[in-house]
């Protein structure tokens, strides 16, 4: 069996980190809007799933990072652009979905096909509309004669401002930490494990709510 941690892939830090040259203009909705540096802190952020936001800011130059990232996302263009990028790298993922798909979601339920996971994880985002979604840490595994399988552990902050799976919209401060293991068939992803606490979650609105 071998284990892997997902490789930091540096061919686009060079170009990005070198003084004379910027992230490709294709690849960023605000271009214009945003400085070099921060252009740099996003696409680092969004193409490194294994560094954290802190770790971003790092690398794109900011001499205080952990301030530099809070201050960054707190930018109303910083944070829609990130997000932007996100749903790109988020429309790649659905792609990989099996149309058979099976998904065991929290609390217990399993939904089967490509439309339903979809159905899942588009409820969790409406449930908080303008969240920041991060990929944490990406590791997978290979055997002989098995299926490849990856663990995906993420997090997600924000308020919960939309109706639906988790009630009524309380504007409650959330903070999910959640994780997925995938089982991949010829296809794409074919089973998939997605866990996060529910309880935790609806604890955090009840604390705003009474």
């Amino acid at each position: 069996m071998a284990y892997h941690q997902k490789k930091h892939d540096t061919t686009y830090e060079g170009n990005l980190l070198a003084e004379k040259d910027t992230p490709p203009i294709e690849t960023c909705n605000l271009d214009k809007k945003l400085n070099r540096r921060q252009r740099i802190f996003i696409w680092t952020a969004v193409n490194n799933p294994r560094l954290s936001l802190i770790e971003s800011a790092a690398k794109a130059g900011y001499k205080d990072p952990r301030q530099a990232a809070n201050k960054l996302m707190s930018n109303p263009l910083i944070r829609s652009e990130y997000n932007y990028l996100m749903n790109e790298v988020k429309k790649k993922y659905e792609l990989n979905y099996d149309r058979a798909v099976q998904q065991f979601q929290p609390g217990g339920n399993t939904h089967y096909g490509k439309d339903e996971v979809i159905k899942f994880w588009k409820q969790l985002r409406n449930a908080f509309p303008n969240s920041l979604f991060s990929i944490d840490h990406i590791a997978f595994t290979e055997e002989i004669n098995q299926p490849k399988k990856a663990s995906v552990r993420w997090s997600l902050v924000g308020k919960h401002e939309g109706n639906g799976i988790f009630g009524k919209a309380s504007n409650a401060k959330i903070y999910v930490m959640g994780i997925n293991h995938v089982e991949f068939g010829p296809r794409g992803i074919k089973n998939e494990w997605v866990l996060y606490d529910e309880t935790m979650i609806w604890k955090q609105i009840l604390l705003k709510t009474g």
